[in-house]
């Protein structure tokens, strides 16, 4: 680990995330800390995965409940306006007479309630669903953690494509299931439990709470590798020093703003970014086309110059971060730009052997 505080680190880890939570797909403490978690590499996922206790009953109940409700055909009622031109016991008498002009009225309208499907709740559950398979994909995936997420995934799959979108599941949804008939309700009962089991797991009533122990526990697994939280921190910051830039820096007067959910590609964080016609993406690993071409090899910047001064010690390793720009329609034609956030890389000095060679240089 490093020997520098990583206080402040997480501090401003708090910060960013703050800011970034609500454009998440699932702005949830579940979908915020699922999110956070899959940022991290496979072996430091493995050291966290205990953590979630995803092989305790409430977590295996939750995802039974998941899969029954998700096969349900979900309706709700809502109101059907009908014109008719002899009033009958049905009419709608404030909406008559603020609907018509004449007096006595032309038309007389009706309200009666139909059943239409009810596709908030469900894509509600397709979100926590979502959730449990984003868990259970974590670190190394054992054969039974596999099935689980199988099982899920067909689930999510047999819902109409219109209801599989992401929606917060919030207080009203939980009631409409715990006022539904015994099988609903006491699989909405099962996942109140295990949202309140997440609750408890993770700084009790407290988000910053939770986000902090988090934070703490992704730098404590990184005791080979203490950038992992600054390069997080480092990829929202330039996101949100984009959408808060003013002035010259600006494109156009819409300025850049976030494009749509946080996703992930290739396994990493994307955040696209729009300026008017331009585009941008940022996210970790190696360049590559926003229209789903191969990714290119691209070196340290440092490390040829380092070779000319005789340093063979430089590896050129990947860079952490990378912005590829391009405009709406020519995904082809894109630049990348590079950006390393380091701050360990010779562990023994903590980044300042890199840092001097770069004044030097």
């Amino acid at each position: 680990m490093s020997s520098v505080s990583s206080q402040p680190i997480i501090d401003l880890f708090l910060h960013q995330v703050g800011w970034i939570a609500p454009r998440l797909p699932d702005p949830s403490r579940p979908g915020v800390i699922v999110w956070l978690a899959r940022q991290l590499a496979k072996e430091s996922q493995d050291r966290l995965k205990p953590l979630f206790r995803l092989d305790h009953e409430v977590q295996l109940n939750a995802e039974k409940a998941l899969i029954l409700l998700l096969a349900r055909t979900w309706q709700q009622p809502r109101p059907l306006r009908r014109a008719l031109e002899i009033p009958e016991r049905q009419v709608d008498w404030p909406h008559t007479y603020l609907t018509e002009i004449s007096r006595p009225p032309e038309r007389y309208w009706t309200r009666e309630p139909i059943l239409v499907p009810d596709l908030e709740l469900r894509a509600a559950l397709v979100t926590l669903a979502w959730n449990c398979i984003q868990l259970l994909e974590l670190g190394t995936l054992g054969r039974a953690h596999q099935e689980r997420r199988n099982r899920l995934q067909e689930a999510v799959a047999a819902v109409p494509l219109v209801a599989r979108r992401s929606v917060v599941y919030q207080r009203h949804h939980e009631q409409r299931l715990l006022q539904g008939d015994p099988a609903a309700r006491q699989a909405g009962q099962a996942i109140g439990a295990w949202r309140t089991f997440w609750l408890h797991r993770f700084g009790g009533d407290s988000d910053r709470a939770a986000l902090q122990e988090l934070a703490q526990r992704i730098d404590a697994t990184y005791d080979t590798n203490a950038d992992a939280l600054l390069e997080l921190v480092a990829t929202m910051a330039i996101a949100q020093a984009a959408c808060a830039c003013s002035g010259p820096d600006r494109l156009f007067d819409a300025g850049w703003e976030i494009d749509g959910p946080i996703e992930h590609s290739r396994g990493r964080p994307v955040i696209r970014l729009r300026s008017g016609p331009f585009r941008c993406g940022l996210y970790k690993g190696l360049p590559h086309s926003p229209g789903g071409g191969k990714e290119g090899k691209a070196k340290d910047a440092l490390t040829p110059l380092l070779l000319q001064l005789g340093d063979e010690s430089t590896r050129g390793n990947q860079p952490d971060i990378v912005l590829s720009f391009w405009r709406e329609g020519r995904e082809d034609e894109w630049v990348a730009v590079l950006a390393d956030a380091k701050r360990n890389a010779k562990k023994e000095d903590d980044g300042i052997g890199y840092l001097r060679k770069s004044v030097e240089l």
